[in-house]
């Protein structure tokens, strides 16, 4: 009787947990989450709208989409890929050109590589036209493949039936061709014609996608988007042509909206009311060499001017003392470099340091600054916007006996001719902020300026006639025209910027941040993404809303560490250290180094730094260039009131 008893308690316990795993087993089987991202390399939103192209207008209209949304220049394929994948900005990730120099993939990687980092078991796919987004960017991808747009979405097709790659990513090159054979236009046949074929090749990936969603229960996240616009036969520059893209967002839980630009900020601008235009022949202005100038001391210092050029030949130097075909030479540059694009450059002739900014040769008028912070970053400006930043903490001094010459051509090394007018050349004794900049594009500074008392060279280009280039600072370092036949000019008419920051649409760089919450990987607040979350889940707020940032100071752990002292970023034996930083809102900063003994040896200041991640290098040497003995030191970062630290070991 016991034994019978126990027997049907025990079955009967059985049959009741059975019934409770049932019961509960379809909500602990959730569908698999899958992301498809449809790079249109190359397309403008208008060329897309204007052109029979069914499938992306008609995913556009039932899920979200921004026709107005936004790439950060340069508008290359490098830095904007990188931004693309990275979730950040080329200020953070280095990339400014499509060389992939100065790339800094370790502080920031590819989103494919945090996926990783958080599942090994989620497979990636990249299958690129352009072979430099794999070869350069892309990282920790299972599967990488380069071929015609045919071939990629055949391969892609056959990878969603296949069913076992998480996240795929097809570039399509083919429009981007197009417009660089024949014009980014809405009126050319041939461009449209492109459109119109990808958008095919596209709708056979929509359709394969919503086969594998309908048989096998699984959750589809579809994001379509193009890298940059163009302009006439190009892309690169700070115009809004290309600059505006446009990002659509299907899925099954993807809301129906049409983001319309809120906030897209632009401003019109007057231009320079006078300049200098130079003859193509020679001409330019040079400035008798000073031991007083900012540069000549290794201190801090930033060079501001307005431009305008439609091309050159060789490769003008716009401002500075380097002869940078030397490679002995030590000083700074602005020149011009690759494609209409400009280059600022760091020399101490024993290191050099490069990087470039967006096209300018589009016969449009633009402002252009280059923030040098010795013991921080070289940071490049165009029309106000910050276009990235390389580290130069490792250059040693870049005294130079050269005169500083505007729009000068080194005949030994680079015989050019620089078709240019130029206006409105500043050079000031500090690291001017990311906001005095920004409000000072294209204004003429006189006393209401903010760092007025840091003026250390103003040659407007304002003069009549002769060959004298008037310095309108306190100390009167006259220039001297080199020819008869460039001219002093009165330039007229509007120019138009935009302020990408401000402006209240998607970005290029909301793409990395969706991604990885759609995969319900944490986003930490030390990645400092750039980017925000375009809303796709039911049962979170529909709102447009920014990854997880902190609205502290936060201080991350030095790389490397321990760390040697002297040598070059390329030098592949750990010269120099990067320490990592944010800061949640707009803030003067100063980052200091400490002895163990308690002696400060070097102090840096940054007016006015902007929300977001830095980074900050050290090379091992004090304020006044010399390195240090090797041991521990400390780094102290104080910034909004608060103050945070961090223990290096500097071997050698």
């Amino acid at each position: 009787m016991d034994r019978n008893r126990k027997t049907i308690t025990a079955s009967f316990l059985y049959r009741i947990l059975l019934m409770i795993l049932v019961c509960h087993l379809p909500q602990t089987l959730q569908a698999v989450n899958k992301v498809i991202i449809l790079g249109i390399d190359g397309c403008k939103p208008d060329a897309l709208l204007t052109a029979d192209a069914p499938n992306l207008k008609t995913l556009a209209a039932e899920w979200t989409v921004c026709w107005h949304a936004l790439s950060r220049p340069p508008t290359k394929s490098g830095p904007c890929w990188s931004s693309i994948f990275t979730g950040v900005w080329n200020d953070k990730h280095g990339v400014t050109d499509n060389n992939f120099r100065n790339s800094r993939y370790g502080l920031y990687p590819h989103v494919f590589t945090r996926l990783k980092e958080y599942d090994p078991d989620l497979r990636t796919a990249s299958l690129v036209f352009w072979q430099g987004i794999n070869d350069g960017l892309t990282r920790s991808a299972d599967l990488e493949m380069n071929g015609s747009d045919e071939e990629l979405k055949d391969t892609a097709i056959g990878l969603i039936r296949e069913g076992t790659f998480d996240v795929i990513f097809v570039q399509f090159g083919s429009i981007d061709n197009a417009g660089h054979a024949s014009g980014f236009d809405t009126g050319n046949a041939d461009y449209l014609k492109a459109v119109e074929k990808v958008d095919g090749l596209a709708g056979e990936l929509i359709a394969s996608v919503q086969e594998r969603r309908s048989a096998f229960d699984e959750n589809w996240l579809i994001l379509a988007l193009s890298d940059h616009g163009g302009r006439d036969f190009h892309h690169g520059g700070s115009t809004i042509e290309e600059m505006n893209v446009f990002i659509i967002a299907a899925g099954a839980n993807v809301p129906q909206k049409n983001i319309l630009p809120r906030r897209w900020s632009v401003r019109d601008l007057e231009a320079p009311g006078r300049g200098l235009a130079l003859s193509g022949s020679g001409g330019f202005v040079t400035i008798q060499a000073d031991p007083s100038f900012p540069f000549q001391d290794d201190g801090d210092f930033t060079v501001e001017f307005c431009i305008r050029t439609s091309g050159w030949s060789g490769n003008p130097h716009w401002v500075g003392t380097l002869a940078h075909g030397d490679s002995k030479s030590r000083g700074f540059c602005i020149m011009t470099y690759e494609s209409g694009t400009w280059q600022a450059s760091l020399s101490d002739s024993a290191k050099r340091v490069n990087i470039s900014g967006p096209v300018i040769a589009d016969n449009e008028w633009h402002h252009l600054s280059a923030r040098f912070n010795r013991r921080g970053n070289l940071t490049l400006f165009q029309d106000g916007m910050r276009i990235g930043s390389v580290p130069i903490g490792s250059i040693g001094t870049i005294r130079s006996s050269r005169d500083l010459g505007i729009g000068r051509f080194d005949s030994d090394f680079f015989p050019v001719s620089p078709w240019a007018t130029i206006s409105e050349m500043r050079l000031w004794d500090k690291a001017l902020g990311d906001t005095v900049i920004h409000d000072w594009i294209f204004r003429p500074v006189d006393e209401s300026h903010p760092e007025w008392l840091h003026l250390a060279g103003y040659w407007k280009m304002d003069d009549t006639g002769g060959t004298r280039a008037t310095d309108h600072s306190p100390y009167g370092r006259y220039g001297t025209l080199q020819d008869t036949l460039s001219e002093w000019v009165s330039p007229s008419g509007q120019v138009r910027v935009v302020d990408i920051d401000s402006s209240d649409v998607l970005k290029t760089v909301d793409i990395a941040a969706t991604l990885l919450d759609f995969l319900n990987v944490p986003i930490l607040p030390e990645w400092g993404l750039d980017g925000k979350i375009i809303p796709h889940k039911t049962d979170t707020h529909a709102a447009y809303r920014p990854a997880s940032r902190s609205e502290t100071l936060l201080l991350h752990p030095n790389y490397p560490n321990p760390f040697s002292a002297g040598g070059g970023p390329a030098s592949g034996n750990h010269p120099a250290t990067a320490v990592p930083y944010s800061i949640g809102k707009c803030t003067d900063v100063t980052v200091s180094i400490w002895n163990v003994l308690g002696q400060r040896i070097l102090d840096t200041k940054n007016p006015a730094e902007t929300a977001g991640s830095h980074v900050f290098v050290w090379d091992g040497k004090d304020r006044e260039g010399r390195k240090v003995s090797p041991g521990i030191y400390i780094l102290r970062v104080d910034a909004g009131g608060e103050s945070k630290s961090v223990k290096m070991k500097l071997l050698h």
